[in-house]
């Protein structure tokens, strides 16, 4: 049985995927097993390419939680996208986006300070010139 944290990852992945998929993008969700890549993402024409990790929160937070260890340097074409999703009265979710390059996300990622477990985290404030940054993928095409 998948656990809440589980469902609200798969959650962001197919948000994001499917708004990908509506800007014409052809967007394929991996395993869960796939270690640094939840969406590979390519134009029509296959020119361009990019791996997406996506980060969720289930309710709007200030932070993400990127995990123990410090990000990889990454590239341009990897990207993060962050995902703070929000439920209509409805019962309908939706979502605020924010997606950076890896290379941005290697600098502004902070560890933690907790007192048992310290992961690197990274703040909405630090990401919100990347809200809605759609055209980071539009800009390459």
């Amino acid at each position: 049985m998948a656990s809440k944290a589980q469902l609200t990852g798969m959650t962001g992945t197919f948000l994001v995927a499917a708004q990908l998929s509506a800007r014409g993008f052809i967007a394929s969700t991996t395993s869960r097993s796939a270690a640094g890549a939840d969406i590979l993402v390519t134009d029509p024409e296959c020119r361009v390419t990019y791996s997406i990790q996506v980060k969720t929160n289930s309710k709007k937070s200030t932070w993400w939680v990127l995990g123990n260890k410090e990000p990889p340097k990454g590239s341009k074409s990897h990207i993060y996208a962050f995902v703070n999703l929000r439920k209509g009265e409805s019962g309908d979710v939706t979502a605020d986006y924010y997606f950076a390059p890896s290379t941005v996300i290697r600098r502004i990622a902070e560890q933690g300070d907790g007192k048992n477990w310290k992961p690197y985290v990274v703040s909405r404030q630090r990401l919100n010139k990347y809200h809605d940054n759609w055209g980071l993928f539009e800009n390459n095409r």
